[in-house]
């Protein structure tokens, strides 16, 4: 390709060889016809804005409100820190963690001498 000295006949090498079939179908296609635009006169048409109602809370009745309220108030609420104090003195629940406390309490035990430990 790079010893061809001819411009012309590289050029048609290039357009003939090296385009996929797509690229070839789009240049016969916008050969053949020459190129269409369509007839836009300059003007451009008013805009039609869209007026979104606004959205409102659906009305509640009074005695549906009143017997969720007297429901609400009867639930127990508490302040709960979740932190590590917290996590901790919470009982165990799940054998893998009691497991593993009385192995780790054991070892500690085995090893009280022992500095490395």
């Amino acid at each position: 390709m790079d010893d061809i000295k001819d411009s012309s006949i590289r050029e048609l090498l290039i357009k003939d060889i090296y385009q996929s079939s797509v690229n070839v179908m789009q240049r016969d296609v916008s050969t053949a016809t020459g190129g269409c635009r369509a007839p836009l006169d300059g003007k451009y048409s008013p805009a039609n804005p869209m007026a979104f109602a606004k959205l409102q809370m659906p009305v509640v009745p009074p005695e549906w409100r009143m017997d969720s309220v007297t429901w609400d108030n009867r639930q127990v609420r508490g302040h709960c820190n979740p932190d590590k104090s917290f996590y901790l003195s919470q009982p165990l629940r799940c054998e893998v963690c009691i497991s593993t406390t009385e192995r780790k309490a054991q070892k500690k035990t085995k090893y009280s001498n022992n500095k490395l430990y």
